[in-house]
């Protein structure tokens, strides 16, 4: 899966999931996994380190509106 970023001690990826209608990222530690919706919202999962969760969730929101784009391309259907 593309990282399309790394903070310090975790990182975010944007994955191919042809089931899913709404734009989500996965933040990866090595303390846990979430899902982040664009609103900066955890989807599911968590970080036990919440600094670290925080920083993600931040990051992913403040970014929004690029990583929707990111998001579509990333999960186009094929024709």
């Amino acid at each position: 899966m593309p990282i399309i970023y790394r903070g310090n001690g975790w990182y975010i990826e944007v994955r191919k999931e042809n089931n899913h209608e709404k734009p989500h990222f996965h933040g990866i530690s090595s303390d846990g996994e979430i899902s982040i919706s664009l609103e900066g919202k955890i989807l599911v999962g968590r970080f036990r380190d919440k600094k670290k969760q925080t920083e993600a969730l931040t990051w992913v929101k403040e970014r929004a509106e690029i990583l929707e784009i990111v998001w579509r391309e990333a999960n186009v259907q094929d024709l």
